[in-house]
């Protein structure tokens, strides 16, 4: 259960970073701004925790394109994704095991 806490949290935490930095999707800018409505931010989040889990899944619609420092994060997400998934398989092994 760890694991996937861990995995959870990694999820919302990038989203997050993603909502800061900013992503493109269909050639607009979508990035927080403190000037817009609460609506607008927070369907900004969603689109970046989909954005996320998309990456995190390592499905890559496509959909969504990076711009500035959102590629290195999305970089960090899958490198550290493949490190969980692995940790996962392992730990839900072991348990089936016994």
């Amino acid at each position: 259960m760890r694991i996937v806490g861990i995995s959870v949290c990694m999820i919302i935490y990038c989203a997050f970073l993603y909502t800061m930095t900013g992503l493109n999707y269909n050639g607009e800018l979508q990035v927080f701004d403190a000037n817009a409505s609460a609506k607008q931010n927070i369907e900004l989040f969603f689109s970046c925790l989909y954005y996320s889990i998309v990456t995190f899944t390592t499905l890559g619609y496509g959909d969504f394109t990076l711009i500035g420092l959102s590629h290195a994060i999305a970089a960090l997400e899958a490198f550290t994704v493949s490190f969980t998934i692995a940790l996962f398989v392992v730990v839900f092994v072991k348990k089936m095991t016994r």
